[in-house]
């Protein structure tokens, strides 16, 4: 619904007309719709990555967050430094219910994903909110970005995952507490699928727990491969 609204206005009120970040005027060809003094806010993440959580790293492929974890997934993409001016943009999407930031987010991904070679999947998910906050919320930020991903990529979008716990918030736990908390607060949405290759999407990746435990999961259900896309890596602390 979110996303054909956001067609019509994109037809009457044609995107690309002003920064989403400063909201000043642009040139209609700026990417992502972001001026040139904001391109280098959002910090987009270059160079060496690690494989999992896509953190940039200078050497090496994985970082020392992800040497301490196991995960179901088997590879990770992420597009944006999690930082005081980064986070503005994530922060509008979901508090501000500015909705259309969702389609560029969207858009990073799949360039990256592009870049990356890695659009052979043969399923778009994301990982889910419980039935609370999205009520309090309206949508989901990230079922947004999935389905743009959906769309410009051309692979099947589909809901396969439900929240059944409504669980506190992650951002004052640590990496531990994470764990526990999000442990089996999913289910598998009943359906008759045949998945080998499955992308998630979330919008903040930090330690992991809450996509890991998505991953774990569609793992132990249709025991596929598994990827991540996050529009943002940021450290625990932050």
């Amino acid at each position: 619904m979110i996303i054909i609204f956001d067609y019509i206005l994109d037809v009457f009120f044609p995107r690309n007309l002003k920064c989403i970040y400063c909201n000043k005027d642009i040139d209609e060809n700026n990417k992502y719709s972001l001026c040139d003094d904001c391109k280098v806010k959002v910090s987009f993440i270059e160079g060496n990555v690690c494989k999992y959580c896509g953190r940039h790293i200078k050497d090496g492929n994985i970082c020392l967050e992800c040497e301490k974890n196991r995960y179901y997934f088997q590879r990770g993409i992420s597009v944006l430094e999690y930082n005081d001016n980064s986070k503005k943009l994530v922060l509008a999407l979901k508090y501000n219910k500015k909705t259309y930031i969702a389609y560029y987010f969207a858009k990073m991904i799949y360039d990256k994903m592009e870049l990356n070679e890695m659009v052979d999947f043969d399923i778009i998910t994301y990982v889910p909110s419980s039935k609370k906050k999205r009520r309090k919320r309206g949508y989901n930020p990230s079922e947004i970005i999935a389905k743009y991903v959906s769309k410009f990529s051309s692979i099947p979008y589909e809901k396969l995952l439900i929240k059944e716990k409504d669980t506190v918030e992650l951002k004052s736990l640590n990496r531990m507490q994470r764990k526990l908390t999000v442990k089996d607060s999913f289910k598998i949405k009943d359906n008759d699928l045949n998945i080998k290759k499955c992308l998630i999407i979330d919008d903040v990746f930090t330690t992991g727990s809450t996509i890991n435990e998505c991953s774990r999961m569609l793992y132990e259900k249709y025991v596929c491969d598994i990827t991540i896309a996050t529009v943002y890596v940021g450290d625990i602390d932050k």
